[in-house]
């Protein structure tokens, strides 16, 4: 199991679903704070990402950065796989929303291996669609319901 310190400084992303069974795909960049879930089971989410990023592409995005040319834009990706994307940027208060897909993808719609990593960190009082902020505090409520 990792812990917070473990993860200081480096990137790493990670996986939760708001109330309603909608994905996100998380990055830390160094600073996000990160949930109990993830910390200890680091390799299931890493692989939850890789199997997603296999996935067919079934949608198109509507919100995605402009990443350097050469550089895979794994925001992008994601949301093409109707995941919707929040970066910690340069706090550990919040994530902000940088991709969103036109339709998005939904726990149900995933094998249950992996909904099973995934719904270990679930938000029920957020709603992807309606919000562009994930705080801190809305990751540690979760951990605690």
């Amino acid at each position: 199991m990792k812990k917070l310190v473990d993860i200081a400084g480096y990137e790493y992303d990670w996986l939760l679903c708001d109330c309603e069974g909608k994905i996100a795909f998380m990055s830390t960049a160094g600073v996000g704070y990160a949930p109990v879930t993830f910390l200890e089971n680091t390799g299931d989410y890493e692989r939850a990402i890789d199997e997603i990023l296999k996935l067919r592409k079934s949608t198109s995005a509507k919100k995605y950065p402009i990443v350097g040319n050469g550089c895979v834009n794994d925001w992008k990706d994601m949301a093409e796989r109707g995941v919707y994307g929040y970066d910690a940027g340069t706090s550990e208060e919040y994530y902000e929303l940088i991709s969103a897909p036109k339709s998005p993808l939904f726990l149900k719609d995933l094998p249950k291996d992996l909904s099973l990593i995934i719904e270990k960190a679930q938000l029920t009082d957020v709603s992807f669609e309606h919000t562009t902020e994930i705080t801190k505090s809305n990751i540690i409520n979760a951990e605690m319901d």
